[in-house]
């Protein structure tokens, strides 16, 4: 009896190794690790996790990190990190040249920031621009569902969602090119 006992011992540290051993899968696993090892794993692969997300939106910022730096710029990067990153559903139209303002037909953006345009309902400003100094391809135009379907779907936190979009662009777009926001209306 107490050699059994003295061997039970070593049986459970053995199975408790054993248990860690076979779970190291799980620890390099974005969706399954625990949520404390995602700044590790992101730093793996030199991706900047913002802690303050949701943890289901680090963990798939963390699951995507490779391919987001690959496309970072690109069309279908922005188009997904602001997918990621808000779940609104959105489109990049490229080479989108702004309307540039016409005296007597157009209206200056009615704010400072996008989400006092976005109450007052301004979104789709003229620019001051010289359109001859300026490629087509220094511009694209971000569109979203139409504001109404925008609006239903994100209630009350439009605006924010809104802010976050742009702050997300902002960030994944190359430093040259200048972008719009337009709501697809048309839909």
């Amino acid at each position: 009896d107490p050699l059994r006992r003295f061997l039970f011992v070593f049986q459970h540290l053995m199975t408790t190794v054993t248990d860690k051993v076979d779970r190291l899968g799980e620890l390099t696993d974005p969706m399954l690790c625990d949520a404390a090892f995602l700044p590790w794993l992101a730093s793996w692969v030199g991706f900047e996790l913002d802690e303050s997300l949701p943890v289901h939106q680090q963990r798939e910022l963390v699951r995507r990190a490779i391919r987001l730096y690959r496309t970072r710029g690109t069309r279908s990067g922005i188009e997904e990190m602001v997918q990621v990153l808000t779940a609104a559903p959105v489109r990049v139209a490229e080479r989108a040249v702004p309307m540039p303002m016409v005296l007597g037909r157009g209206v200056l953006a009615a704010g400072p920031d996008i989400r006092r345009r976005y109450l007052r309902g301004a979104m789709g400003a003229s620019w001051l621009f010289q359109p001859a100094r300026h490629r087509p391809t220094d511009f694209f135009a971000l569109i979203l569902e139409g504001r109404e379907a925008f609006e239903e779907r994100f209630g009350e936190r439009a605006v924010h969602v809104l802010a976050r979009i742009a702050d997300v662009v902002s960030g994944e777009r190359p430093c040259h090119v200048a972008f719009t926001i337009r709501f697809d209306d048309a839909a």
